[in-house]
């Protein structure tokens, strides 16, 4: 969806608080990754859901979709999907800004119990 006209609000927030999203801990187990993973954090998903989750170390990060049941599936399925290239993307960028260089790799792995694989993130 694209608008147009004049806001009568602020289009841009003042700090991250104004964001509702979820708490680094809810969405990746890698440590010292903070810094790394706040712009992914603040990237925007479908409803807010945020079902994505990161994995793995500072080398190399997993990246995995939450599991959907029956009834999120057919409302936010392909949703979802799009929301975890949001989500790379951001992860790219972040990466990027910290001059980092990156591989893809989309070959099935593991994933944390509840999730399923989407990619691995390999960091040069």
């Amino acid at each position: 969806m694209l608008a147009f006209g004049n806001t009568t609000e602020p289009i841009h927030r003042a700090n991250a608080s104004e964001f509702k999203r979820k708490d680094l801990s809810e969405i990746s187990s890698v440590v010292c990754a903070d810094a790394l993973l706040e712009p992914v954090r603040l990237a925007p998903s479908a409803s807010n859901t945020q079902t994505w989750f990161f994995s793995g170390d500072l080398d190399v990060i997993t990246v995995s979709r939450k599991k959907l049941n029956l009834l999120k599936a057919q409302l936010y399925g392909k949703m979802n999907q799009i929301d975890i290239g949001i989500a790379l993307f951001h992860l790219w960028l972040s990466l990027d800004h910290q001059g980092k260089v990156i591989s893809y790799d989309f070959e099935k792995d593991a994933a944390p119990s509840g999730y399923e694989f989407m990619a691995k993130v390999k960091i040069i």
